[in-house]
């Protein structure tokens, strides 16, 4: 069977879809291209994530993308269905770093992945 190359923009998350879809892409493209999205203007590459087991849907006033919840070692975002923890994240010229570690060194609480510029 031949499959088509695998384009970057491909990697691209569409927060708009479900956390299982998101989830699906974000194994399916590491460790080439890793998932990438966007926060204040800036690439943030998602290494692993996973649904969130504690929650089904989301909050009806939430926006796919927005950061839910940023404490206690858990960054969890709105998608179109679902809520996604993101365990492994990458900023420009970093290393990958669990979620917990992100939260230490810049606060996350009440933005929203996916938007050009903040």
């Amino acid at each position: 069977t031949y499959a088509a190359k695998i384009r970057k923009d491909e990697a691209r998350i569409d927060w708009s879809r479900s956390a299982v879809e998101i989830d699906r892409q974000v194994r399916a493209f590491n460790p080439w291209p890793v998932a990438e999205t966007r926060l204040a203007g800036e690439q943030v590459r998602i290494w692993d994530a996973q649904p969130a087991a504690d929650a089904v849907t989301t909050l009806p006033q939430t926006a796919p993308g927005e950061i839910v919840t940023a404490t206690a070692g858990r960054i969890v975002v709105a998608t179109g269905q679902g809520l996604l923890e993101l365990l492994t994240l990458q900023f420009p010229g970093r290393k990958p770093l669990q979620a917990r570690d992100v939260l230490n060194s810049r606060p996350l609480a009440g933005t929203r992945l996916g938007v050009a510029s903040a």
